[in-house]
């Protein structure tokens, strides 16, 4: 016995020094005994993650690069990126995967605030929300991630895990990072897991210029008096209806800031134009809007994106088109609009809860150029002012008392045009002076407006129109179609990020 022990440890010797039969060159399954620096743990096989214990194995396993292991990258500070595909493959017996510690080496190392493993459902090699599983997330280093429940890996079989990073806000361009996963550094059930897996290089991108567009894929449909929302639950950008051929549409296309690619959807029941959308509770309300005839609408269509189906509701009080609809406490607000050729200047309240409308507080403006945040509504009325509320800076919506008119200066915002909110300001999109379409951007600090607060103007995109689609979604402004010069509608999408 004590020979064989002798003879081991001999060719423990030479395994670690390079010898027999170049053992200097990793293989897949080259066997590791010592966890890399980032670990700083040396384990014995069979008691992973225990310094110098004997164990007894009663399996083998190795984790190696996954075959979707994704190249190098680049990311934005603040945001997330895929940093590594590991593959854990269970040769003999079962695994019971209780922990992984991630390393994470380069400039970037202590500019990383958050780290997932999630697990690869479909090996791609990409975070896909709908099919893949989170299992575990860190805040701060040492990146150990405790699974609860286990992941089960059944004799002979394989599991995908992804390890995503995030950067924290601020971290300066250039810096990076490398992400790995020793299989010393993978708790299996006792079951010992050699070999190493590495990712690509992720850096941190240069900021996108501020104050300037970007030009995106192209509205599918080119079309006018459509309405935009996004949806948090889909990641996605809505753009219903509208106007194209001259006659209302129940086109519904969907875009993915992600990669920049439009989906189709479900059309709407209803062909309509002038109408307005909000998102509220994870789906999407349409309102009102006009017919081929002209005639105002009231009918009213709820979206579910988790089935891809639209539903009527109980009809608005009434008909209404070219008015506005924002979500404020958990509730739809129909502001303003039109009523066939009248000025409508109240508003109406849709309750998921009770599944009733309610009348809401007068208004005084009309048009569609409306949008709120959790505190404010901003209507921009033509000619050129600005309506704020309900109620004064610093209150809560809904408070009795109704809209209150801003300062009495008017300020120059074109007709036609639609708007977005973004962090604290509002924002109006396009529209038509003196007969002229126009591309511009302004926008108000909402807080300032009761005091007078003067629009600032921001860089005005490539594509001058009227009555385009409008939606703030990320923190970014998104226009989609409109009418262009001659009145045809026009497809160009064109994103400004404050």
């Amino acid at each position: 016995m004590k020979c064989r022990w002798l003879l081991a440890a001999v060719a423990a010797v030479a395994v670690a020094s390079g010898c027999g039969g170049g053992g200097s060159k990793p293989g897949k399954r080259q066997q590791a005994t010592t966890a890399p620096a980032t670990s700083g743990t040396t384990t014995t096989p069979g008691t992973p993650g225990t310094p110098g214990t004997p164990g007894t194995p009663t399996g083998s396993a190795d984790v190696a690069a996954g075959p979707a292991n994704p190249g190098p990258a680049q990311v934005a500070a603040a945001a997330e990126v895929v940093a590594l595909q590991a593959r854990v493959t269970a040769h003999a017996g079962a695994l019971s995967i209780g922990s992984v510690t991630v390393g994470l080496q380069g400039t970037a190392a202590a500019d990383v605030d958050q780290v997932r493993l999630i697990r690869d459902v479909d090996s791609n090699g990409r975070f896909d929300a709908a099919v893949d599983a989170p299992l575990a997330q860190v805040q701060s280093a040492p990146w150990q991630l405790a699974l609860a429940p286990a992941v089960n890996v059944a004799a002979g079989g394989v599991v995908d895990l992804l390890v995503l990073v995030r950067f924290r806000p601020g971290v300066p361009a250039g810096r990076a990072v490398i992400a790995s996963i020793a299989g010393a550094d993978v708790s299996a059930g006792g079951i010992a897991v050699t070999g190493a897996a590495s990712g690509a290089q992720v850096s941190v991108a240069a900021a996108p210029p501020r104050q300037a567009w970007r030009t995106l894929a192209a509205l599918p449909t080119p079309r006018s008096d459509a309405a935009a929302a996004g949806l948090a639950t889909t990641g996605l950008v809505h753009v219903v209806g509208g106007a194209a051929a001259g006659a209302p549409t129940a086109t519904h296309e969907a875009y993915d800031p992600a990669t920049d690619r439009w989906r189709g959807r479900a059309p709407l029941l209803v062909p309509r134009r002038g109408h307005a959308v909000a998102a509220l509770g994870g789906r999407l309300y349409v309102v009102g809007g006009r017919t081929a005839a002209g005639s105002a609408l009231d009918s009213v269509e709820e979206y579910d994106p988790a089935t891809d189906t639209w539903r009527l509701l109980p009809a608005l009080p009434l008909a209404l088109h070219d008015c506005g609809a924002v979500a404020l406490a958990g509730e739809l607000w129909v502001v303003a609009g039109t009523e066939g050729v009248t000025p409508h200047r109240g508003s109406f309240i849709w309750s998921p809860a009770t599944g009733t409308w309610r009348q809401g507080p007068y208004v005084g403006v009309t048009g569609r150029a409306i949008t709120a945040d959790a505190t404010y509504v901003v209507a921009f009325e033509t000619p050129s002012q600005v309506f704020w509320g309900p109620g004064g800076p610093g209150s809560q919506i809904p408070v009795p008392g109704g809209f209150a008119q801003a300062a009495t200066v008017l300020w120059d915002f074109p007709a036609e045009g639609l708007a977005a909110h973004v962090g604290a300001r509002a924002y109006h999109v396009g529209g038509r002076r003196a007969g002229a379409l126009v591309g511009e951007l302004r926008s108000i600090e909402v807080a300032a407006i009761s005091a007078g607060g003067y629009p600032e103007t921001h860089a005005a995109f490539s594509q001058p129109r009227e009555r385009p689609a409008v939606a703030a979604h990320g923190g970014t402004v998104y226009v989609f179609g409109g009418d262009g010069a001659g009145g045809a509608p026009v497809g160009p999408t064109e994103a400004f990020t404050p």
